[in-house]
């Protein structure tokens, strides 16, 4: 056995604290490395879960192929796995959508749920060709219903128009004529329900609702091949190398998370952050071994110059420091292994739920778990690893430049020049002697405290950015959240759908568990009032008039709320209701008059925020007006000369001809074919009454903007035969104790009635997902700043320790000559204040600069102003200076019971 190794194992026997502390400073990074490797990976594997569980497991697949291509396609060496569908026909199946009239029957090989996610509601799949599993939004968009258990009989053939076979692309358009051709009868079960594919699978502007039935044999119909590829990180380069057919489509997302790059990448993206993250963890471990290992050359200075002087030669000390390293850090990467997964499963299992609530939704649930990558615990190893070689390989080749006879005297250790140790006099007055000697302590061996100086430093700018972090990201999703939705479930419909606004109000009442209700159709509209009505506030410089016409145009909404909430917003305001329902006359609405928000100064940048009233209330009733543009059968509006007040109408085909020309991008319109129309012409003016005004907006309605309230009673009496274009939309919303039963309940109740379920939202999920995120966000960042901070304090404290050890000697000779316990205890207080106020003096500035480096990237989200977190500013302070304390006092307890004779004759440890 090498007799230099037995030297290093009784060297760490002999100095176990030193030991340990580099052991469980390397155990930290390799906690903080696995940790961030480990979680990271898990992450992605979560995603790639969720999109394999709702869209499915295929990286790509193959369409409109014949059965020879399908066959070429699962048989080729690139494809691992396979399954397929095939074309069985089209059939009417009475839908009351008249753009989607037909059912799009397609059968299924048996492995085809192995590569694609069929999301059952009710029964089970097919299993014969005479089996049928029907689309949920059949019933509930097209308002078809066919129990489980029930026989349907179709008449299953292909889509014509003009002689030319449509496909599942072609759009169905009433005008244009076609019909099915080469009709087949036939008679299937309804085996079961699912909820409707992705748009990946099933285009949404297809004519058909796709139903799904056992296979019958690959001689029929178009084909589609789903595969996954044996190397996914070559499926872009394996698709451009086959020549079975061009009809492909790649599963981007799916692909993106599980490697296979060719232009943004997700999976990069994370990894990229977790390449940051080691960084930062390296520099903050290279600090604690490298000084650990540096302390321990300087204390064996002598032990080296010994060997040397009976032979040892360069290669020999440097392979004892080297083979001190590999056990050391051999400890505490198994240690780090095995705490760094144990610390992230448990986080991860903890914040499960978090996790469960940013993807899917339809009761799809993919669990968050820790996913342990063997190649992820090699690169961790490999990193800790060669973070301690390199600590040790630059500790050794410094102990190998000094001579045997300077290492047995220890000459070189400490060169000063007495102008170097020099004390101001305000220093002796203020701490008398032992402050003095306090300072030369710290001056003459610099090198020897200024890694605890950087240890401190690198502890406070980590911890004050990373809280800093945690209360911008807070700070901007409240932004978001806090006034977008104050209602717990909603459903909205756009335009005028014709659906049964009061019926679908008493669906929702009816849900158990519900304790507001309501329904408001609103749009935002820019309406001109006179100029002399605005408020100081707006008149200002908010708005600017259009012209000299004595009108101003300010955004209100406009909004008709339900008669049960219209006149409970009319109770709660002390205003009489009835007055707003006369039939005879345009009525009066209320007006909500405020508009809160904030406006950044271009020049300055600076942010202002505002509440103000919009119009003045004492010029109340007055009558304003909304513009609305009007369409001309057959003409498109494509111009405007708002100069001139002229509007240009082009026909159909003159837009279809300018699309298709090659040059258009430098071509002008030629206003030769166009119609021309006035403002007065083209504008629909709608003239409307604002009568009172409201304090508070009911619960559907943000308190963030102006709106005009109107009973919806009075829509029409408002709005006369005017536009009713998609801009106006309709939102009935629901409060509820608990929002996920309720969701839940009136997605089941939608479906019975026939009602589309797709529009209904839980906007309380929404925003506690959103607010599970900073949670998230939150543990993870406190989790690593505390790690990195458990790194520094174990570097300070290895580096105070040791070196209140090794300067037993200079404390015996001190108290010799006759330093008392109350001035070794003064001098070594003031020492720790050096050490604090020295890393404070580096470390705020740098923490100060990092938040408001993360302030600027969150300024472009969100518009605030730079502050700092002060209470982090001052746990930073406070634990500064208690962990030097803290362990200064470990240290010296020892050192107080020393004799000072026997210290003096002490060489080292």
């Amino acid at each position: 056995m090498n007799v230099f190794h037995r030297f290093t194992r009784a060297s760490l026997r002999q100095n176990r604290s030193r030991t340990l502390v580099t052991i469980i400073g390397i155990t930290l990074s390799m906690a903080l490395v696995t940790a961030v490797i480990q979680g990271a990976y898990s992450g992605v594997q979560f995603l790639v879960r969720s999109e394999e569980s709702g869209v499915g497991a295929f990286h790509g697949y193959y369409y409109d192929l014949t059965a020879e291509e399908a066959a070429q396609v699962r048989q080729a060496d690139f494809v691992k796995k396979s399954a397929a569908w095939h074309l069985v026909g089209w059939a009417e199946i009475g839908s009351q959508n008249e753009y989607k009239p037909y059912l799009l029957l397609r059968s299924v090989s048996e492995d085809f749920t192995n590569l694609v996610a069929v999301h059952l509601s009710a029964g089970r799949l097919p299993q014969t060709p005479e089996e049928i599993l029907l689309p949920e939004h059949l019933s509930t968009n097209g308002g078809v219903t066919y129990p489980v258990g029930s026989t349907l009989t179709l008449q299953v053939g292909r889509r014509v128009s003009d002689g030319y076979a449509l496909s599942e692309y072609n759009t169905y358009a009433p005008e244009q004529p076609e019909e099915l051709s080469d009709t087949v009868e036939r008679t299937y079960t309804v085996v079961g329900v699912y909820q409707r594919f992705d748009n990946q699978l099933e285009d949404f502007s297809c004519p058909g609702y796709t139903a799904l039935t056992g296979w019958d044999g690959e001689e029929a119909g178009e084909q589609s091949v789903f595969f996954t590829v044996k190397k996914i990180s070559r499926f872009y380069d394996s698709m451009a190398e086959q020549t079975i057919s061009e009809n492909w489509r790649a599963h981007d997302d799916l692909l993106r998370l599980s490697g296979a790059v060719r232009a943004e990448n997700l999976t990069l993206v994370l990894y990229g952050f977790a390449g940051v993250l080691i960084f930062l963890i390296a520099f903050g471990s290279i600090s604690l071994i490298y000084n650990s290992f540096a302390i321990s050359i300087s204390e064996r200075t002598q032990q080296f110059g010994i060997l040397k002087s009976v032979g040892a030669t360069k290669k020999q000390i440097r392979d004892s420091v080297l083979y001190e390293a590999v056990l050391l850090g051999g400890a505490g990467i198994v240690g780090g292994a095995v705490v760094g997964c144990a610390g992230i499963g448990i986080t991860l299992w903890a914040l499960r739920d978090a996790f469960s609530m940013f993807v899917l939704g339809g009761g799809i649930t993919v669990p968050m778990k820790l996913v342990i990558t063997p190649l992820g615990l090699l690169i961790a190893a490999a990193v800790c690893m060669a973070t301690t070689l390199l600590s040790a390989w630059i500790t050794a080749q410094r102990a190998n430049r000094v001579s045997a006879i300077d290492a047995i005297r220890q000459s070189r250790d400490i060169r000063i020049k007495g102008k170097s140790v020099k004390v101001s006099s305000l220093t002796k007055k203020i701490f008398g002697f032992e402050g003095m000697m306090a300072s030369k302590n710290f001056k003459r061996n610099r090198k020897r405290y200024r890694a605890t100086v950087v240890s401190l430093f690198l502890s406070i700018t980590l911890f004050i950015s990373a809280s800093s972090f945690c209360d911008y990201l807070t700070n901007l999703v409240h932004s978001a959240t806090s006034s977008s939705m104050h209602y717990d479930v909603g459903y909205t419909v756009y335009g005028d759908s014709g659906l049964d606004q009061d019926r679908l109000l008493k669906l929702m009442q009816a849900a158990q568990g519900v304790t507001a209700s309501g329904y408001v159709s609103m749009a935002s509209r820019r309406v001109c009032v006179p100029s002399g009505a605005l408020s100081a506030e707006m008149a200002g410089g908010w708005v600017a008039d259009d012209d000299e016409s004595n009108e101003v145009g300010v955004y209100l909404q406009i909004a008709f709320l339900d008669d049960a909430l219209f006149r409970r917003l009319c109770a709660d305001n002390g205003i009489s209701a009835d007055a707003f329902y006369a039939a005879d006359t345009s009525p009066g609405g209320l007006l909500y008059n405020r508009q809160i928000g904030a406006t950044v100064d271009a020049q300055s940048g600076e942010r202002r925020w505002y509440n103000v009233s919009v119009l003045q209330e004492e010029k109340l009733p007055l009558e304003a007006y909304w513009a609305d543009v009007r369409s001309y059968e057959g003409y498109t509006l494509l111009e405007t000369d708002a100069e001139a007040g002229l509007y240009y109408y082009y026909p159909f085909d003159y837009v279809d001809e300018w699309l298709t020309t090659t040059e258009r991008n430098t071509l002008s319109y030629d206003r030769s074919r166009a119609m021309v129309k006035t403002a007065e012409e083209a504008e629909e003016r709608t003239y409307f009454t604002i009568g009172g005004t409201v304090s508070q907006t009911p619960f559907l309605l943000s308190p963030d903007q102006p709106t005009v309230l109107y009973p919806y009673a009075m829509r029409q009496a408002v709005l006369g035969e005017g536009i009713h274009d998609i801009s106006w939309y309709t939102i009935f919303g629901v409060k509820a104790a608990n929002h996920a039963q309720v969701y839940e309940t009136l997605r089941k109740t939608l479906i019975a009635e026939g009602i589309e379920p797709s529009p209904l939202h839980d906007y309380a999920e929404i925003m506690d997902a959103e607010r599970m995120l900073v949670t998230v966000v939150q543990v993870f960042s406190y989790g690593f700043i505390i790690l990195i901070s458990l790194i520094a304090m174990a570097n300070v404290f290895n580096t105070i320790s040791t070196n209140v050890m090794l300067r037993r000697r200079e404390f015996a000779m001190l108290k010799s000559i006759g330093l008392g316990e109350r001035g070794f205890r003064k001098m070594m207080n003031y020492e720790c204040l050096i050490y604090g106020c020295k890393g404070l003096l580096w470390g705020l500035p740098a923490a100060v600069g990092m938040t408001f480096l993360i302030y600027r990237v969150t300024v472009q989200a969100m518009e605030g102003g730079f502050y700092i977190p002060w209470y982090s500013v001052a746990i930073a302070v406070g634990s500064v200076f208690a962990v030097v304390f803290a362990t200064m006092l470990y240290a010296t307890r020892a050192i107080r019971r020393d004799n000072p004779i026997d210290a003096l004759k002490q060489e080292n440890l």
